[in-house]
């Protein structure tokens, strides 16, 4: 036996309940009277099926779930109303597919036909819900953390002169200071181990010689030949175990792709032997001075 009241009340929570979720993922601002509104479009396919051979009944399968969605969402586009509809219409069959999976797993009937939801087995579709709060929560830590990394990182190439040209990934830091005690330009941090193929032959041979073990090696520079000095630097830098030196490049072309454009600046490149990402997302760091400054206040705003 099946009460009209009870069938009602779950299909409205049902839709109620995916018209929230679908919102929370196309991230859209939810208004509850357009959200109650959808989920009350969606009982009139089962006012319908009340009346026998009525031809209608067909029809609201496809009408009514895009009313559902446009309403509920409030789509202002033909476009947005698609968008909508399609987030409705997979998680509409996502649910249903998981329900129907756990009446058999937990044998509440012998085939999912043979099953009626009623108050005494809502626990289901209490159970339903909580896996959904529960997948949200997962897809909202990894989405915020991919929209974080795309305002962050940008493509970038650096010409080093002489040398090939290097295509790699850099993120923007904040706390990057470090600029350029000579020029004053502010300074990118790339990978040892990218960078060594990249350099110049000169520069490279002379960065293979022990400057580790000097306690300056800023006097390496001025015994060095082939101008060596024009174009290499040593940068002292603080770091937890305490003061050391880090090799730079002067007079590199820095290629930043930013919003499918494109902009040249001269930077010095210092070389850091360490990993900067566990993940190997990217490979350099960037000043804040190094991207357009708008957008900079925009992101850290």
């Amino acid at each position: 036996m099946y009460y009209l009241d009870i069938v009602l009340l779950i299909n409205g929570l049902m839709d109620a309940l995916i018209l929230l979720f679908a919102s929370k993922l196309l991230h859209r601002r939810i208004y509850p009277a357009f959200l109650i509104s959808g989920a009350l479009l969606g009982e009139i396919p089962i006012l319908l099926a009340l009346f026998p051979y009525n031809p209608l009944v067909h029809l609201s399968k496809v009408i009514i779930p895009l009313a559902v969605a446009g309403i509920g969402m409030r789509a202002r586009s033909w476009g947005d109303l698609w968008e909508c509809f399609l987030y409705f219409t997979v998680l509409t069959a996502m649910t249903g597919g998981a329900a129907y999976a756990g009446i058999v797993w937990f044998g509440l009937a012998d085939t999912a036909a043979g099953f009626s939801l009623t108050l005494d087995n809502i626990w289901l579709l209490l159970a339903l819900i909580l896996v959904l709060c529960l997948c949200y929560r997962l897809w909202g830590k990894n989405n915020g953390k991919q929209s974080f990394f795309s305002q962050v990182l940008y493509r970038i190439e650096l010409d080093f002169g002489g040398g090939s040209v290097l295509k790699t990934t850099a993120l923007l830091d904040t706390g990057n200071e470090l600029r350029d005690p000579l020029t004053d330009k502010p300074m990118i941090l790339i990978q040892e181990n990218v960078s060594l193929t990249a350099l110049p032959r000169p520069i490279a041979e002379f960065l293979q010689c022990p400057w580790r073990d000097l306690a300056d090696p800023c006097s390496l520079l001025w015994n060095s030949s082939n101008n060596i000095a024009e174009r290499v630097t040593f940068i002292r830098v603080k770091g937890v175990n305490g003061q050391s030196w880090l090799p730079g490049v002067r007079s590199v072309r820095l290629k930043i792709t930013e919003d499918g454009s494109v902009r040249e600046k001269t930077v010095t490149a210092v070389i850091v032997p360490q990993l900067l990402s566990s993940d190997n997302k990217f490979e350099a760091l960037l000043h804040p001075d190094h991207v357009c400054r708008e957008k900079y206040r925009e992101e850290i705003a």
